[in-house]
């Protein structure tokens, strides 16, 4: 069975058996998600920007700030029309929240976040239909921290069998479809943090052996086609610091990303759609402020400059999909 869903111009083809790519013409541009302190030095917020193929950059609004309340994580769906995001108010445990785009409101996710505790860190399906979260000792959960799936049109939550009660489960990254679900886990002593990879509906684990590392893997971040991987890991620690890695399933190998890292720490990669474009937090010394956005077109083996995007303070935690037309 297809959908089919149309927008002023753009135009995108899902299948409820799996996900295929958006398709835009070529000059549609970017939309990118950032969790910046630009407006707000104590509390950052949810802002929006679209970024063409020359990297001319546009403000494209944001989620309206609450006082004394942070928003950060932020993850899009790769149709453009949702952002989940990762919500902490002063004195209250960090909630999850999803804003819709196009109606520039929050839906309504009626007992997601019954807990007393911590959830944070949303990962979200192509359509915004899934979401897969991070949650601290939820009492329904039998770990610390455990990852736990939310179908947001039944307005159902469900635990999901990867938790175990030793280890922590954290970082999810879902595939547009929403059955690929990369996650860290905590690594055979004496391996720190390993990426791990799990098919929702048959249960099956792959353990990553080709992109793991004696070392620290984190940052998780999935293609919506499922191809590309993204993370990060201190391998180069020594001579770089954590890098940004770009693992192919199909192949089973790590791809070149040839001027794309440098000697300063680079942070939480994100993918556009199709795996070409890979949006970062990179802490080099020449940035706007300490920590910045960068954008590496890997077609080209190019960063593309953001004029505008960044600032002063940091800006962080990026979410990259294409935009939809206005």
């Amino acid at each position: 069975m297809v959908r089919f869903w149309c927008c002023a111009s753009s135009c995108v083809w899902l299948s409820l058996a799996g996900f295929v790519a958006p398709v835009w013409a070529e000059s549609r541009p970017l939309l990118v998600a950032v969790s910046s302190y630009r407006n707000r030095p104590m509390h950052p917020e949810i802002l929006f920007f679209k970024v063409d193929s020359g990297g001319a950059v546009q403000p494209a609004g944001g989620i309206p700030a609450v006082p004394k309340r942070s928003d950060h994580h932020p993850a899009l769906s790769a149709d453009g029309r949702f952002c989940a995001f990762a919500s902490e108010a002063e004195g209250q445990p960090c909630v999850v929240l999803l804003w819709s785009l196009l109606e520039k409101k929050l839906v309504d996710l009626p007992g997601l976040n019954d807990s007393p505790n911590a959830q944070a860190a949303p990962a979200i399906s192509a359509t915004g239909d899934v979401l897969v979260l991070e949650a601290w000792a939820k009492p329904s959960l039998p770990g610390r921290w455990d990852l736990l799936r939310y179908d947001v049109p039944a307005k159902k939550s469900s635990p999901l069998a990867l938790n175990q009660t030793r280890r922590d489960e954290r970082g999810a990254t879902l595939s547009g479809d929403g059955q690929t679900l990369v996650f860290t886990v905590a690594g055979d002593s004496p391996r720190p943090t390993d990426l791990a990879l799990v098919n929702l509906s048959s249960g099956e684990i792959d353990p990553l052996a080709e992109a793991n590392s004696p070392d620290v893997e984190t940052d998780p971040a999935l293609s919506a086609n499922g191809r590309w991987l993204a993370f990060i890991s201190d391998r180069n620690a020594k001579e770089t610091g954590p890098d940004v890695f770009l693992f192919d399933r199909t192949s089973r190998s790590l791809a070149d990303l040839s001027g794309l890292n440098s000697i300063g720490n680079e942070q939480a990669p994100c993918l556009s759609p199709d795996g070409r474009y890979i949006a970062f937090v990179t802490e080099r010394l020449d940035g706007a402020g300490e920590r910045d956005i960068a954008l590496f077109d890997r077609e080209r083996g190019v960063l593309i400059p953001l004029p505008g995007l960044n600032s002063p303070l940091d800006d962080m935690d990026p979410a990259l999909t294409l935009a939809i037309g206005e």
